[in-house]
């Protein structure tokens, strides 16, 4: 992109699919190492930091979420958990989900692709603590 064979011969490089706000913020980290996070942003700030594999930005804004995590937005977050490949904010989203179902207005949101195989999960832990329970009655 900047040098070698590959590089722009323009003054000025386009990056079209990242929004100007969450690049300056990588640019912010590589350049000062410095994180300022904000609500507004912090998901082209996800998409910006695993494009160009910044663990570290990355892992910043996955622990942002996970501290803003509420009934209102798990499902926004869990459809976005899927598409960033991030499991711990997966089931995080999936906890305050399931703890808080009658509070969570969009489960229309929620890929319905992902209902059978949660299903299966908590039927194996009912499963299990049935047979758990079962082995501890005389």
């Amino acid at each position: 992109m900047f040098y070698g064979g590959l590089a722009e011969c323009k003054e000025e490089i386009e990056v079209p699919d990242v929004e100007p706000s969450a690049f300056l913020t990588l640019l912010k980290y590589l350049y000062c190492d410095e994180i300022q996070l904000e609500a507004d942003t912090v998901l082209a700030t996800l998409y910006v930091a695993k494009k160009y594999i910044v663990p570290h930005l990355a892992r910043a804004c996955v622990n942002y979420l996970e501290t803003s995590l509420t009934a209102k937005n798990a499902c926004l977050l869990l459809s976005q958990s899927r598409l960033f490949e991030e499991p711990e904010l997966m089931q995080r989203c999936w906890e305050v989900i399931d703890a808080q179902v009658s509070l969570t207005h969009s489960l229309s949101c929620l890929d319905l692709t992902s209902v059978p195989e949660r299903c299966k999960e908590t039927q194996k832990r009912h499963m299990s603590f049935s047979a758990c329970i079962r082995s501890k009655i005389p």
